[in-house]
């Protein structure tokens, strides 16, 4: 018998024996539910999800946001591409607020929730301005997309003023 499958025998022979032992022992329920209960509940999840559209999105506006600043200096290609990256994130958005992933680690503040009406209008607003920006960006022209990037930025402001915990 070769070498390796001589190997993975004796892994799979260790494995059964482990388990085995861990069966005996009434231990693999047990194991089951501490890895069950380690897995994010349908809340943490969706609130990770949030997040992580708001990292990409955050980290591609924040360097649009160094060109609006003249921090970065002014790229027609690389700014067509962010905005088109944060367009995408901003029309996702929406789908991002559940009523279920208001509670959790997350500085979301409720008013979202209670306030619905108000706070899909910013979004909504949002995705004009970021639709606007993309357009701006396609043309290439430095002062116009400038315009647009410090545009989107002042609904972005006006919904972490109002929504976002600090």
């Amino acid at each position: 018998m070769p070498l390796i499958h001589s190997v993975r025998r004796r892994r799979v022979n260790v494995v059964l024996a482990v388990m085995a032992a861990l069966a005996s022992a009434g231990l693999i329920d047990a194991a089951i539910d501490v890895a069950e209960a380690q897995q994010p509940n349908r809340s943490a999840q969706l609130i990770k999800y949030r997040q992580a559209l708001y990292t990409v999105m955050g980290r591609d506006f924040s360097y649009l946001g160094g060109m609006a600043r003249d921090r970065v200096p002014f790229d027609a290609a690389e700014a067509l591409k962010r905005a088109s990256r944060v367009e995408v994130m901003v029309d996702i958005l929406p789908e991002a607020f559940p009523e279920e992933s208001k509670d959790g680690n997350t500085k979301a503040k409720p008013e979202i929730w209670t306030s619905k009406a108000d706070f899909d209008g910013l979004l909504q607003e949002l995705q004009t301005r970021s639709a606007a920006l993309t357009a701006a960006a396609r043309t290439g022209e430095e002062a116009a997309t400038k315009a647009a990037i410090r545009s989107m930025g002042e609904v972005c402001g006006q919904c972490h003023d109002k929504y976002k915990s600090k």
